[in-house]
């Protein structure tokens, strides 16, 4: 399966109520997320911890959009 159709399984799982989707979608994309989260933060005097933080909030957000239709 390609990286694309498997991301694509992984979120109709998610959607399906599969907590497990979850876990794999976090173990590829958390460390990306976190990322692109310094980026966008950068030169904001912001903690150490923010990006992970907003990282976490997103991907939580995407979660329950997703099991929320």
């Amino acid at each position: 399966m390609s990286e694309e159709a498997e991301i694509t399984h992984w979120l109709h799982q998610l959607q399906a109520g599969d907590s497990s989707a979850a876990q794999r979608l976090w173990d590829a994309y958390f460390r990306k997320m976190v990322v692109v989260a310094r980026r966008m933060l950068s030169g904001t005097g912001r903690m150490a911890a923010d990006e992970e933080d907003i990282a976490i909030s997103a991907f939580k957000s995407f979660c329950q959009g997703l099991e929320d239709g």
